[in-house]
């Protein structure tokens, strides 16, 4: 296999890619990005030649390379100045976490979804170990992290913007609540398939800065308890997407009342009608992507669509 020496960018998604094709990159001079998805014939070794001929990599992603261990958590860290890294699905233990820690200087976007032997978190950092430059990290479905331990961790993390606890089906109010308190400056959460009640709405209500929201499939109930989703939307108005389930006809009214800059609306599943509600559509004049799903209770959609004058994607799947 022969690659070209001027390519900054190599996307590879191939069970039966080995260590010998990962010799082929050698020598990128303009190399930057990498992305190993589900290479699961590759070694740790190979690794280790891939960044040794690539210095100058800012941006590696193993994700579902599930041959790979912390071995090349320490070849990659030992070596680059890495930016950005994913390693989701892939058996690494705290202890490879240790070689992240020791050389995150530059590291600003970090995915460990789906790693589910990752059981302390903390070991990221010492006691007194900031990661001022961390911007993102998605922790979806790390079903062996305890909460106290993930908080201590974001207690190090003073200018992180992005967090996706998501499918942490453990998590509840006080959890979050916990972790938020870290994290002031955070413009997007995903709390998908969280055990989250109106306590934590409420908590977000306190982002100044937030604008992106995932509670699909929480145990949000707002036909019991309105008030915090009602006055969520009223006081947080730069939200930009929002999906959530659960919501009475009341919420869904204001937060099309007040969310003026959204672009991306998901309320699959939402079970009240949305008729009566389409006016309310207009004020959402920058919507591009609207999630309807499920819903099935609305006689005319053009009422929406011609409300929206940006909208391009429309989906409207599974409702009778």
């Amino acid at each position: 296999m022969k690659i070209g020496r001027s390519l900054q960018v190599i996307k590879i998604g191939k069970n039966n890619f080995t260590d010998e094709h990962l010799s082929c990159i050698a020598y990128q001079k303009n190399l930057k990005e990498i992305y190993l998805k589900c290479c699961c014939s590759i070694s740790d070794n190979g690794v280790l030649t891939l960044v040794k001929n690539n210095p100058g990599l800012d941006t590696v992603s193993i994700a579902k390379s599930i041959t790979l261990t912390d071995e090349s958590l320490s070849h990659i860290f030992n070596n680059l100045d890495i930016e950005y890294f994913d390693c989701s699905n892939v058996p690494i233990t705290d202890e490879g976490l240790c070689y992240i820690r020791e050389n995150n200087t530059h590291l600003k976007y970090l995915t460990l979804s789906r790693c589910i032997k990752l059981s302390k978190l903390s070991a990221l950092r010492l006691e007194s170990h900031i990661m001022e430059n961390l911007l993102s990290v998605k922790l979806s479905a790390c079903t062996r992290l305890v909460s106290d331990d993930m908080a201590l961790f974001l207690e190090g993390t003073p200018n992180l913007q992005c967090i996706d606890l998501s499918y942490n089906y453990y998590l509840e109010d006080d959890d979050i609540l916990k972790m938020i308190n870290n994290i002031p400056l955070l413009t997007s959460i995903n709390l998908r398939n969280c055990k989250i009640t109106e306590s934590t709405v409420i908590g977000l209500s306190d982002l100044v800065h937030l604008k992106n929201i995932d509670l699909g499939n929480t145990s949000l109930n707002s036909d019991i308890d309105e008030e915090p989703l009602l006055s969520f939307f009223e006081n947080n108005r730069n939200i930009q997407t929002i999906s959530i389930t659960s919501i009475s006809k009341n919420v869904l009214s204001s937060c099309l009342q007040n969310s003026m800059n959204l672009s991306k609306l998901d309320i699959s599943s939402y079970k009240g009608r949305i008729n009566g509600l389409e006016e309310h559509f207009s004020n959402l004049g920058n919507l591009e992507k609207l999630t309807l799903s499920n819903t099935h209770r609305f006689n005319d959609i053009s009422l929406i669509t011609d409300n929206c004058p940006r909208l391009s994607y429309l989906d409207i799947s599974e409702n009778s």
